[in-house]
């Protein structure tokens, strides 16, 4: 449990260091407050169309290699962020983002299989506490990183090395929490619906 809490702890970290920097970053590439919205709104629709797919994929091949696929695709989408010089790669990038945003949704499924059903709520409180321990720090640790005179690749580049750390902290630490057969099971399952 305590590695999967750091795992998404870094992950959420990595996302709220962008959160700050939005709304000033869109505008520089001539996004007027309409603009900033349909940004936020490209990542919801990315997460929202994609996350589904994500929890079926990790029932077919199990978590631990999702959660990775996702952890290297925020660190893309934070790179493609950070390099952005017009305003349609800004809207590109975050709903690629929010494409690759199925950490969170995995974890909880993630934590489910690794503890007992009286230990379940305990778990997923952990999952929530790493939730919101990370939009809490990533903010603050995105608007030092911006400093007086907002400059966006350095938040950025910090948002994809949190991502990186997650990954690599997952592909050395986290083992798989779904067995073989029941991922077996769920592709037979998805096969015959």
């Amino acid at each position: 449990m305590p590695i999967l809490f750091g795992v998404v702890l870094l992950d959420l970290i990595g996302f709220g260091i962008v959160i700050p920097i939005l709304p000033f970053l869109s505008p520089q590439l001539g996004a007027d407050k309409l603009d900033i919205a349909y940004i936020i709104v490209a990542y919801a629709v990315g997460a929202g169309l994609f996350a589904p797919l994500w929890g079926r994929l990790s029932d077919r091949i199990g978590r631990k290699p999702v959660i990775m696929i996702c952890l290297a695709g925020a660190a893309l989408s934070y790179l493609m962020l950070g390099l952005a010089s017009a305003l349609w790669m800004v809207y590109v990038a975050r709903a690629f983002a929010g494409a690759m945003a199925g950490n969170v949704g995995v974890a909880s499924a993630m934590m489910a299989d690794i503890t007992r059903p009286e230990n379940r709520a305990r778990g997923m409180g952990l999952i929530g506490a790493a939730f919101g321990l990370g939009l809490v720090l990533g903010p603050m640790l995105g608007g030092l990183l911006s400093g007086d005179q907002p400059g966006f690749v350095l938040p950025c580049l910090v948002a994809g090395a949190m991502s990186v750390l997650a990954m690599v902290a997952a592909a050395l630490f986290l083992p798989e929490s779904l067995s073989a057969e029941r991922r077996a099971a769920a592709g037979v399952q998805q096969s015959s619906a």
